[in-house]
């Protein structure tokens, strides 16, 4: 494309605005709402060499026609030489409508075209003012020139053009007057009665919020007979066009300057051909309504937004359209990263553990974007940890109860499972046992009856909302004495007591040096006492069988009922165990005797 000067003028509700403005400053990204949404569809056809050739594009059922031309299917080549004869919605404005064009192909050889036609939904068009004129050949040489004007308060949105005559004809000039308020045409007949028929179709300016102009203005320099040039007037970022056209400004001959042989819209442009001949100075015409935002939708997540989950992989499909018409692409992100084009169905594997969020948006060729979407999920695919509280190695009382605490960072606990074992004082301890009712327990204690003499054992796992399930926890046991009434008096001087100072209400006592008490048969690895300690209370030795396993002080400044008093763990073994009194003229009180196990 060539010219030795170009103007670029931008009405906006009536107001004119500098070439610079439309220029400067940063190009935005978020375009004001669109009118309309816009379907761009095009058909191609053949002109064969020096003959007449028509092309046909139809919008989709519920659509209306809006905008059409003609344009080189594929580059200009001698598509210039092509004379435009009419074109017009041959339809009007409705659902499913056709845009149709006539030309004559002035070439040697056939020559590919197309129409190109922009629709918008019947639903969105507003209440529409048809007009016609017609006008007759009156200027020298057989050419005709009018417009057709649009009713007060209303803008055109498209027009047509054709002859009443199938005589030799051209339409060299068509287009949207200055300030829209009708289509303007010039055309040539070799018939000097022949009409030219300029129509457009009208609406309310205020259907057309944001409505605004560019203005071209091309020159065919003196000397450039033949010369063919492309323009292109290109709406502001943010907009898309309406409809365009051409109209001679000023030339240097009293024949019109130029012939327009092909003028059709892209998305944000208005592109025409002409084929000069003599000094001139043409206008190319873009009228612009905002093309809205591009919209975004994630249509396939690992599942509803906050999604928990134990599976690693995660799997998004994008969609969105463009109501300007164009197509779109997209960009995304997984968590922080930055965003960056990627394709509409992205994978990622394997995720790491953790809250992860997916974020994209749309985008067009001309910069406009949609809003950021998000989507949210969570993969958790460790157990939870549990643990259990203290327990105290020995309890006086009938019952035992087991606490715990337990924790999931993602998904949080769901319940929990208990399981126990327990073993009397003779035997070793038993299997595992989970009961029915603590498989799935939401408490964080449970409780068990202990006779005396049993020991019992516990442990706990947790399972989160996801299904991970810990491990079991290490055990935790306790045990209940025997009662001293279970002692035999393996020697004499020893006195049963009764009282409530004492556990289960009963004591025995002595202070004879060397006495004994015992109990035959017990299966154990820790043993111990329930006695009183006081000022004047002696010392005790513990055998199981001939082993010595220690010693226990009784002696304590002031008195104390219910002592438990153990010794080391040892290698568990089974044999009688004896309670032997050590000291002389002391006072030993035996309350009971503590025997535990773990295995």
């Amino acid at each position: 494309m060539r010219y030795a000067r170009a103007r670029v003028l931008t009405l906006v509700a009536g107001a004119v605005m500098t070439a610079a403005a439309l220029v400067t400053g940063a190009p935005p990204t978020q375009a004001a709402v669109a009118p309309w949404n816009w379907t761009i569809v095009t058909a191609a056809f053949t002109a064969d060499a020096t003959s007449y050739a028509t092309g046909t594009a139809q919008c989709p059922a519920d659509l209306v026609p809006i905008s059409g031309g003609v344009a080189p299917n594929g580059g200009l080549g001698n598509a210039y030489q092509i004379e435009m004869v009419n074109e017009y919605a041959q339809d009007g404005m409705v659902s499913g409508g056709r845009w149709h064009v006539m030309v004559y192909n002035q070439n040697a050889g056939p020559v590919s075209l197309k129409v190109v036609l922009h629709c918008i939904p019947a639903a969105q068009l507003p209440s529409v003012t048809y007009v016609i004129t017609s006008v007759p050949v009156t200027i020298a040489g057989h050419y005709a020139e009018g417009s057709v004007s649009c009713p007060a308060n209303t803008v055109a949105v498209a027009g047509g053009v054709d002859w009443d005559n199938f005589s030799s004809r051209t339409v060299n000039y068509s287009g949207p007057t200055l300030g829209d308020d009708g289509w303007y045409a010039v055309g040539y007949n070799s018939v000097a009665t022949a009409h030219l028929a300029i129509e457009a179709y009208c609406l309310d300016i205020s259907d057309l919020p944001g409505l605004q102009l560019v203005q071209k203005e091309y020159h065919y320099p003196s000397g450039s007979s033949a010369d063919v040039q492309e323009t292109v007037a290109t709406c502001p970022t943010g907009t898309r066009v309406l409809s365009g056209g051409t109209q001679p400004h000023f030339w240097a001959s009293s024949d019109y300057p130029a012939y327009t042989f092909g003028t059709w819209a892209t998305l944000d442009s208005w592109h025409v051909t002409t084929y000069g001949h003599v000094d001139a100075y043409v206008y190319l015409r873009a009228w612009c309504v905002p093309a809205g935002n591009p919209s975004i939708s994630i249509d396939v997540t690992p599942g509803p937004d906050g999604f928990q989950t134990t599976s690693q992989d995660a799997f998004f499909q994008m969609s969105g359209s463009d109501p300007g018409g164009a197509g779109v692409s997209f960009h995304c992100a997984l968590d922080n990263a930055a965003l960056v084009i990627c394709p509409t169905a992205r994978f990622y594997s394997p995720l790491a553990d953790g809250q992860h969020t997916f974020t994209a948006f749309s985008s067009t060729q001309d910069n406009r974007s949609s809003n950021i979407a998000s989507y949210s999920w969570s993969i958790d695919t460790t157990a939870p940890t549990v643990a259990l509280k203290a327990l105290r190695r020995v309890t006086l009382g009938a019952t035992a109860r087991q606490g715990w605490t337990g924790s999931d960072a993602i998904s949080g606990v769901e319940s929990y499972a208990v399981r126990y074992r327990t073993a009397s004082y003779k035997t070793k301890l038993g299997a595992w046992q989970e009961p029915a009712t603590w498989a799935h327990l939401s408490s964080t204690a449970v409780s068990r009856t202990l006779a005396p003499g049993d020991t019992v054992c516990f442990s706990v796992r947790a399972v989160d909302h996801l299904g991970n399930q810990s491990g079991w926890s290490s055990q935790h046991c306790t045990a209940r004495p025997l009662d001293d009434r279970a002692l035999t008096r393996a020697t004499s001087g020893w006195k049963r007591l009764t009282g409530s100072a004492y556990w289960l209400r009963t004591a025995t006592q002595t202070t004879v040096h060397g006495a004994r008490l015992s109990r035959t048969g017990p299966a154990l690895d820790r043993v111990g006492i329930v006695a009183t300690k006081c000022s004047t209370c002696g010392v005790v030795a513990i055998f199981v069988g001939s082993v010595k396993i220690g010693t226990i002080d009784l002696h304590r400044t002031k008195t104390l009922n219910r002592a438990v008093l153990l010794l080391p763990a040892f290698t568990a073994r089974t044999g009688k165990v004896v309670i032997k009194v050590m000291s002389r003229a002391k006072r030993v009180t035996i309350d009971g005797l503590v025997v535990t196990k773990s295995v």
